[in-house]
């Protein structure tokens, strides 16, 4: 076990900002830095690439939207390195403006993995962080409420909102793209920003049991420190 060597995840790290982010974590960070991918040879090409630039990043296959590659992933950062320090969740799906796929479909793509899936990845790995470790996490400006209707945004206002309250919100949400009444009840079109804004929601522990809830301080620690918008951190130290 390589226990004191520090150790950097990106997930979603093969293109665009995380092949960016795992770039200059390379040639920042003193330490291990890993590209993480859902598609393992895409993954693998980007590691490729930027070994050709004379960097160093390591390679672990993750689909966030699986709970066994998540644990799996979990389960090989604690035996190999007994820990992590600095992890930016990158990983998502996402639609072209005009895409061809159906709001409810995309909608609950959306929910699926970039809401449920990260919040599972967060309760899997936030135990293994380090002491003074970092736990990002990447949005935009779709997480703001002001891209919502007035007569929605106290649905995510709620200070003491469970992570079974607002899985609630976002169900309402694909429940009315299902039966075409979102524009109606105040959502608008466009499936990532209400979704985004909820981008704290999880189910359960991916790393439990299969069925049941995840406890009460695995609640607390989810919804106290996911940061649910845009937020920058200097991770390089």
């Amino acid at each position: 076990m390589s226990a004191c060597r520090k150790v950097a995840v990106v997930t979603g790290g093969n293109r665009g900002i995380g092949i960016s982010l795992v770039r200059n974590l390379c040639q920042t960070f003193d330490g291990a830095v890993y590209l993480t991918a859902r598609n393992e040879e895409r993954g693998k090409k980007a590691v490729q690439d930027l070994k050709a630039e004379g960097l160093s990043p390591c390679f672990h296959q993750l689909d966030i939207d699986s709970r066994d590659s998540i644990c799996d992933f979990a389960k090989y950062l604690k035996e190999t390195y007994g820990g992590v320090n600095v992890i930016i969740a990158n990983g998502s799906v996402s639609y072209e403006k005009n895409s061809p796929v159906p709001l409810s479909e995309q909608s609950e793509g959306y929910i699926r993995v970039n809401n449920i899936g990260n919040a599972n990845l967060y309760q899997a790995l936030e135990p293994l962080l380090r002491q003074d470790g970092r736990y990002v996490i990447v949005s935009s400006g779709f997480g703001q409420l002001s891209h919502i209707s007035e007569k929605l945004r106290p649905k995510f206002q709620t200070d003491n909102m469970s992570i079974d309250q607002l899985n609630c919100v976002l169900n309402e949400y694909v429940t009315s793209t299902k039966d075409g009444s979102y524009k109606e009840k105040g959502w608008p079109g466009l499936a990532k920003r209400r979704l985004q804004a909820g981008s704290c929601s999880s189910n359960q522990n991916p790393c439990a049991q299969s069925e049941g809830q995840p406890s009460s301080s695995a609640r607390e620690r989810l919804l106290s420190r996911m940061d649910c918008h845009r937020r920058y951190q200097d991770v390089s130290g």
